[in-house]
């Protein structure tokens, strides 16, 4: 059985505990270009499927039929069409286990963490699956051509490690996101994998997550999170 997984799955969750209470929901959902583009059905789909991916601890069996029962569904869904927008991908983990234990751990909880640390590095990825986790966490920009950006990939990735593509490719979503890069002077995506792409680049620390939240008084005002202990505090005012 092959498995999928919604991307970036951690910015859905509150928790650490499987099958969670409620997930998150980011408002920057309606300025998501490739969000957008679907066909209005997939939308409601891809929404309900990370409710879903909550109660299955995020490795949801590639079988549309299953899918539509499971979210009591009367139309088809297109699976294929969300691993194509960069919305889910090939689960990672080992796919061994019985549709029955889905979201369950045989391992001890310590143990399990210890092994998702180790495969952030997603060895054994093909290229598909490595450009899906590229272009999924590239920056937003307008405009911005998937198939010349998977041309320019595919030819840097003959020079660069895969890994190395996925990691500054991260590294500038981060940047942007920290210098808050109108979307229209943001490269393109196929610029960023061009021949000028340099491996040794510093575009800063990965994992700056921000996001907008009202405080205590009512003020809208930007969050940082610590990506060491997860924890959001306010960002300093300019």
């Amino acid at each position: 059985m092959r498995y999928l997984e919604v991307v970036n799955w951690d910015r859905f969750q509150h928790y650490k505990d499987r099958r969670p209470p409620w997930i998150k929901m980011h408002a920057e959902l309606l300025d998501d270009y490739e969000f957008g583009c679907l066909q209005d059905a997939s939308k409601l789909h891809q929404v309900l499927i990370w409710l879903l991916a909550s109660q299955c601890d995020n490795r949801i069996p590639d079988d549309p039929r299953w899918v539509q029962r499971r979210l009591n569904l009367t139309g088809k869904v297109n699976l294929q069409a969300l691993v194509d927008s960069g919305f889910m991908a090939p689960c990672k983990q080992d796919a061994s286990d019985t549709l029955a234990s889905c979201g369950q751990s045989a391992m001890p909880e310590a143990e399990a963490e210890a092994e998702a640390e180790a495969d952030l590095t997603f060895q054994g990825a093909t290229p598909d699956e490595w450009f899906a986790r590229c272009w999924h966490n590239y920056p937003k920009r307008p405009g911005n051509s998937k198939k010349a950006a998977r041309t320019a990939w595919d030819a840097r990735s003959k020079q660069v490690p895969p890994d190395v593509l996925l990691l500054k490719t991260e590294q500038y979503a981060a940047q942007m996101a920290h210098e808050q890069r109108p979307p229209d002077k943001i490269k393109m995506a196929a610029t960023f994998y061009g021949p000028s792409f340099d491996p040794d680049t510093d575009y800063g620390p990965v994992g700056v997550q921000r996001e907008q939240r009202t405080d205590d008084f009512g003020e809208m005002r930007w969050w940082q999170q610590d990506a060491e202990t997860g924890e959001w505090k306010p960002e300093a005012a300019a």
